[in-house]
């Protein structure tokens, strides 16, 4: 054992557990065992859990010059990402619990245009079953050989304006970059981009809502400042009508990161007014298959930065 890594790990459900990781070093021809995680469960019982352990590659893989041997993977070093992984992928293998194995998917930070990466990251798998309360699992972390599997969601591009995720056919949630208006070839007040709707449940119910008549700036799930200080320009980005403030998409396209265990949806926005940038914002919505049958979770992850309007693009 190299050392050991500590971390209490939010998870769904805005609970949490405590995650050992020791960095070990058995190695196969086609299978290397990185490491070995202890899962607690605390006071809650848990069930189909997705875990996020914050780490960067050195954190997994220890002393990365015994990877540089060629045809094994891509190169790696201190700033490698990952989904770099040529014929290989993570698997977690239990240890207490029949050896059952659960994909791993590496999940990197989302950084601006502006800002160097840092290829800082999280591991992310999903705690299959029911753990319960006070218990503990215990799982190896293993290197081995084989493609990584895709995941169930797909994702359509449509009208070049929104994001539809669907599973197994089924439509899970749209995410609109583009501007979704009220009269379809019309400019209105109330028209809006970057927000969330539809959402649907698994027998196929709409439960958000858009263009309401109580409420006209209410758009699905959208993220705005009731109240914004520029300077000398003030704003709001909230309930529009009148309003400067808008927040749009920016120059960079929409990425979409698929894999094992979850599948990703990456944004980039501006919030504009009078024409000029004054904040960046990045949106990162994260949907997990779970084992359940019929049934997937979502999360969402925004990040905003205030920028000079006259150079937007640095900090």
């Amino acid at each position: 054992m190299l050392n050991t890594i500590c971390q209490i790990v939010r998870c769904a459900g805005f609970c949490f557990v405590l995650l050992v990781y020791s960095l070990g070093g058995v190695y196969a021809k086609d299978e290397v065992v990185l490491g070995t995680f202890t899962v607690e469960a605390g006071d809650y019982d848990r069930i189909n859990t997705p875990i996020r352990f914050p780490c960067s590659p050195p954190d997994i893989f220890g002393d990365l010059s015994k990877f540089r041997r060629p045809g094994y993977y891509h190169f790696i070093d201190d700033g490698a990402d990952l989904g770099l992984l040529r014929d290989h992928h993570l698997t977690l293998v239990e240890q207490n619990g029949g050896g059952g194995r659960s994909a791993v998917q590496w999940s990197g930070k989302a950084d601006f245009a502006w800002e160097k990466a840092s290829r800082k990251g999280a591991l992310i798998w999903i705690l299959k079953g029911k753990t319960p309360k006070n218990s503990s699992r215990i799982f190896k972390l293993v290197l081995e050989k084989g493609p990584v599997y895709t995941g169930a969601f797909s994702v359509e591009n449509v009208e070049n304006k929104s994001l539809l995720v669907k599973k197994d056919g089924r439509s899970v949630l749209q995410y609109n970059y583009g501007i979704v208006r009220q009269t379809e070839g019309k400019t209105g007040s109330y028209d809006r981009g970057s927000y969330i709707h539809p959402v649907w449940t698994p027998s196929g119910k709409v439960i958000t809502g858009d263009f309401s008549p109580e409420h006209i700036h209410q758009r699905g799930i959208f993220l705005a400042w009731t109240k914004a200080i520029f300077g000398e320009v003030e704003t709001e980005f909230w309930s529009l009508g009148e309003s400067e403030g808008r927040i749009l998409t920016d120059n960079f396209g929409p990425s979409v990161i698929e894999g094992p265990v979850f599948t990703s949806l990456v944004i980039c926005n501006k919030g504009v007014v009078a024409d000029k940038t004054y904040f960046k914002e990045i949106w990162v919505v994260r949907l997990y298959a779970l084992d359940e049958e019929g049934k997937w979770l979502f999360d969402v992850y925004v990040r905003q930065v205030p920028t000079n309007p006259e150079k937007p693009d640095k900090i």
